[in-house]
């Protein structure tokens, strides 16, 4: 049997169309798996884009909560006090204060920094752990339990400012 140069040519033709065949095939497989995994890549970035927009509305949310809360208790304390009819408004003897505003913003930050802490407790009454800064029990047991019911009366009884 005798193979012409033809017959080689055609073999050789048939090979390199099948190893193009085989190498398209092999790159639309490569192209798929990248479209893939950048489709994921996106995906996984729009799920955190989503999530971190989500925890700052939460966060936001939160510091809403807090700032009304804050507000409220700080009226409450204020009333407290003894509102206007007071030597010391808002209880601050601790520094010295020129004006309500200046005080009223020393017992924001006070209570503040008191939730900060009330955070990283197992107390779950926040005034009561708040009255341990106005008002220790160490130093004036009496004066705690009045200052608890008291400004608990004003919290959940709030009045306007006079």
């Amino acid at each position: 049997m005798k193979i012409s140069k033809i017959d080689i040519t055609v073999v050789v033709v048939c090979v390199v169309l099948l190893v193009a065949l085989l190498w398209t095939q092999h790159n639309a497989k490569e192209q798929q798996r990248e479209a893939k995994s950048v489709e994921d890549y996106n995906h996984m970035l729009d799920y955190q884009r989503v999530e971190r927009a989500r925890e700052e509305e939460n966060r936001r949310v939160v510091r809403i909560f807090k700032d009304r809360y804050f507000n409220l208790i700080a009226d409450a304390i204020f009333l407290a006090e003894g509102g206007r009819d007071t030597r010391y408004p808002y209880g601050i003897k601790s520094v010295l204060v020129h004006g309500e505003l200046e005080a009223r913003t020393v017992c924001l930050n006070t209570i503040e920094s008191s939730w900060s802490r009330y955070e990283h407790t197992d107390c779950t009454d926040f005034i009561a752990f708040l009255a341990g800064t106005y008002c220790p029990i160490a130093t004036d047991p009496v004066g705690n339990g009045n200052w608890v019911a008291n400004v608990r009366y004003f919290v959940n009884n709030p009045k306007p400012l006079p």
